[in-house]
């Protein structure tokens, strides 16, 4: 090789040495230039406030960030960080691909709300150009924010990482939460970890609890992993929801959770499982649910253009205490408003582990019950708050070869003979009587007038003779008066319904007492433990009709001092009327003890349907009033009412109002009956 070779060579090894050195001499200067200008871009997209302390490169491949502050743009505090150290891959490096090696963090602190709930971090999630989160409703927000997160996070993150007093500082109710990770380590997949929870009331008073995070990353880009998070201590492990004065509580003492995502953060499959497993919560019933076990394997796929679509797929499957079966679940935006579908499929399945798989002290009536054969169940339930009148609901338990073996606590056909009733009022036992022929209260179906029979039948339940004890034209009228006025308004409820949670039920009103009570309809009318005329008949003599007035024999007497036969049917209807609020009767009538004008539309309803029917004769309609006059003992009700009303202690406008639409209007009629004849007999 020539010496002018020699020298080029050279030359070229000592201008590629001139050029390292002054790269790693001034590597920081240019590293600050670099984040200077990623700085500048963030805050002009979010306009944010970033600052950092000083910044250094440890040899080629660490570098150190060192006293770092980011304010939100209303000059907020959003995070304070002490120090972070970030290894890259030098290889890829030189590649141009910034990959994540290791990363050390120490010294956190992020404040995630304000003392109002407000979010502090909303404006890191903003598309570019939006100017809000989401045009949605709140948990449309909170999806597309963990989506969000979730891709930004797994473009960084590290193979490795080391975590150490990292504090996340907010407010839940006015109280101050903390969430402490004094240490945590990601190393060769493993993750291992503490985190200390601590909720501090205004008044000094504090809870906290401790939890052991374990599990790992099998990917190195963290695409999919496992973690169990355990207490660290004996003690369950506890977290809060609340919306409103709705408090809902899950304690679990342990938790196991599988989680991947494909690369565009639209399929999600894992697993979740939860045990064992406690749930408080009024509304779904009136102790804590205890449960021996829940685990779901889930496949949910997550959409956020052109709106937010999250589908869970029935693939999905779902185990409570040991019963599996497979939901679908729908949520997507409309507009502003939400659409939710909820599917439930379960084929044929042995009868007995539906009922082995209720939880313990719950479904008390059914504990211990032995069946055989098999069942079957669907459930379909579609919801566009947009339309909320367009509400579907269907739901139906099918068998083949099904029998009750053995009945648990309760045998439900010990009403076709004798028994004694207990009546309640706001939990207190206000009477308790035979019903059967011991009692001489007790009147049999064929004694009751059949003006009286026929109208409650058209009032509250027209169908009765015909359905197996529900109704899906009522339960979607009661689900869409609940969901417009947010509350639980109106029951829906058959006469089967009403006199199960009658002789079997208490009056809370949760979501368990109604399974529990939809279940032992099912069981009654379905398998024939009672006959329909006995259900009825016994309907009428149990039913509370006045203050400690219980059945059609002594409200007869109460109100007009006659038998049950020989009511009118302006009577009838009458009694028929005040069945939903038995204990106000009294607002119906005037000063005058006249009923009042707004009942008028319900005697004449109520004439038309007895009418049709043949119950009563045309001559009967034509003189049909809207009047009746009290003669027994209620009249002394009237005396006080009126006494009442001249004090200024008189019900108003809006109580009428209520009291009006506490009178269901009547329901679907039965054609086909005009007296009452068991068709299920």
């Amino acid at each position: 090789m020539s010496r002018r070779k020699f020298y080029f060579i050279g030359l070229f090894f000592v201008v590629i040495f001139a050029i390292v050195y002054a790269l790693y001499t001034k590597r920081e200067e240019i590293l600050m230039s670099v984040i200077q200008k990623k700085i500048d871009k963030l805050e002009q997209t979010t306009h944010g406030e970033l600052s950092i302390g000083a910044v250094r490169m440890d040899g080629f491949r660490k570098l150190m960030i060192s006293d770092l502050l980011f304010l939100t743009p209303e000059k907020d505090t959003l995070t304070t960080v002490r120090k972070v150290g970030i290894s890259y891959n030098l290889s890829n490096l030189l590649k141009f691909k910034a990959n994540v090696e290791s990363l050390e963090v120490d010294g956190v602190r992020v404040y995630y709300n304000d003392q109002e709930g407000n979010p502090r971090y909303s404006f890191l999630l903003k598309h570019d150009g939006d100017s809000s989160v989401s045009s949605g409703d709140g948990h449309s927000s909170k999806i597309e924010s963990f989506v969000r997160i979730y891709k930004k996070a797994l473009t960084y993150f590290p193979e490795s990482m080391h975590i150490s007093d990292v504090v996340a500082i907010g407010y839940r109710n006015g109280n101050l939460c903390r969430f402490s990770f004094p240490e945590n380590s990601l190393k060769n997949g493993y993750l291992e970890g503490q985190v200390i929870y601590r909720l501090s009331s205004p008044t000094g008073q504090f809870t906290e609890k401790s939890f052991v995070v374990t599990g790992t990353l099998n990917e190195p880009d963290g695409r999919m992993g496992s973690i169990r998070i355990y207490p660290a201590t004996q003690n369950s492990m506890p977290l809060f929801f609340r919306k409103g004065d709705n408090l809902m509580s899950v304690r679990f003492d342990t938790m196991d959770i599988s989680l991947s995502a494909d690369k565009r953060c639209e399929n999600w499959k894992g697993n979740l499982r939860l045990a064992p497993f406690t749930l408080s919560n009024e509304r779904i019933a009136g102790i804590p649910v205890q449960l021996d076990s829940v685990s779901m394997n889930y496949s949910v796929n997550i959409t956020m253009e052109p709106s937010l679509k999250v589908e869970l797929d029935s693939s999905s499957s779902l185990s409570v205490n040991g019963f599996h079966f497979n939901p679908y679940l729908l949520y997507e935006k409309r507009d502003t408003a939400p659409h939710l579908r909820v599917e439930v499929h379960r084929d044929s399945f042995v009868a007995q582990t539906l009922f082995n798989a209720l939880p313990k002290g719950f479904f008390t009536n059914l504990e211990g019950i032995q069946t055989k054969g098999t069942l079957s169940y669907r459930l379909f339930f579609d919801l566009d708050m947009s339309r909320i009148d367009s509400l579907s609901f269907r739901s139906s338990l099918d068998k083949r070869d099904f029998s009750i073996e053995k009945f648990g606590k309760t045998d439900f056909t010990t009403v076709n003979r004798p028994f004694t009733y207990h009546a309640y009022d706001h939990g207190e036992e206000d009477a308790c009587f035979v019903v059967g022929e011991p009692n001489p209260d007790f009147v049999k179906l064929d004694e009751i007038s059949p003006y009286l029979k026929h109208a409650i039948l058209y009032s509250e339940d027209g169908l009765f003779f015909c359905h197996k004890g529900f109704l899906e034209t009522a339960m979607n009228a009661a689900l869409v008066k609940d969901i417009k006025e947010k509350r639980f308004v109106r029951g829906g409820s058959t006469i089967s319904m009403q006199l199960v949670k009658n002789l079997w039920l208490s009056r809370e009103k949760n979501i368990f007492r109604k399974l529990e009570e939809a279940m032992i309809v099912w069981l009654v009318e379905n398998n024939r433990l009672v006959s329909k005329n006995r259900m009825y008949e016994i309907y009428l003599n149990v039913i509370e009709w006045g203050p400690h007035i219980y059945g059609a024999k002594q409200a007869s007497h109460f109100y007009f001092s006659k038998e049950p036969s020989e009511l009118t049917p302006e009577e009838a209807i009458f009694m028929a009327s005040i069945i939903p609020r038995p204990k106000k009767f009294m607002w119906f009538f005037d000063n005058d003890h006249e009923l009042k004008p707004f009942l008028a539309p319900y005697f004449d309803l109520l004439g038309d349907k007895l009418l049709r029917h043949e119950i009563i004769t045309e001559e009967q309609r034509e003189k049909l009033g809207h009047s009746v006059k009290l003669t027994g003992a209620s009249r002394v009700y009237l005396r006080s009412s009126v006494a009442k009303m001249r004090s200024g202690d008189a019900v108003d406008t809006e109580d009428e109002n209520v009291l009006l639409e506490s009178l269901d209007k009547p329901r679907e009629d039965n054609e086909t009956i005009s007296n009452s004849t068991d068709k299920n007999d």
